[in-house]
């Protein structure tokens, strides 16, 4: 079950509405995430209300992904629209199945680019809505360092850069590069600090 708690704002002032309960479908949520309406700047939990009319799944604000493990330990990623007039759950406006099997993490992605970055211990891949672009996370440490990360924090520096940290205290920076009609991805091994946590 997802507990929903519908927040009204009005004027600056900020009020609780009655929450109410969702269940999704999907056996074990590993990670989950509001994503970010792809044609706003505006985060995608700032508005309370969205309609179930709209044909375009970028439109609602309430949008989330789930980061979820199959019966057969295979990993998947679903969206779903929160339809808080309705109380209920729409398809969101798009899925990837068969992620990498370590895949832990999601990481929102702010317009104007929008869609997540989905973080495994061996690769990290960008998925835009409609297309995927990966790349290995360890290709640039130092010689003898662990081939792959388990990455245990991250942090947004702007809307295309992302701090992440692995279990063993290495530090990447991120980058996503829009070139034409794609983004490339840039990880750059930045040197080791304590382990982090969030």
């Amino acid at each position: 079950l997802i507990k929903v708690i519908p927040i009204a704002n009005s004027l600056g002032n900020c009020q609780l509405k009655e929450a109410f309960n969702l269940r999704v479908e999907e056996p074990h949520l590993i990670d989950m995430c509001f994503i970010y309406n792809r044609n706003a700047s505006a985060g995608a939990s700032s508005s309370a209300s969205s309609s179930s009319s709209s044909s375009d799944p970028w439109a609602c604000n309430n949008t989330i992904a789930i980061l979820y493990e199959d019966m057969k330990q295979n990993r998947h990623v679903k969206t779903y629209n929160i339809i808080v007039s309705d109380k209920d759950l729409a398809e969101g406006p798009f899925a990837q199945h068969n992620v990498e099997s370590t895949a832990s993490l999601l990481i929102p992605v702010p317009a104007p680019l929008g869609g997540l970055i989905i973080l495994g211990e061996e690769l990290l891949t960008y998925h835009s809505g409609t297309s995927t672009k990966s790349s290995p996370i360890c290709s640039r440490t130092a010689a003898g360092s662990s081939p792959t990360a388990s990455v245990h924090a991250w942090c947004r520096i702007d809307n295309q850069r992302f701090l992440i940290g692995d279990h063993t205290g290495r530090l990447f920076i991120t980058m996503l590069v829009p070139v034409d009609e794609t983004v490339e991805l840039h990880i750059d091994y930045i040197g080791e600090t304590s382990i982090p946590s969030c």
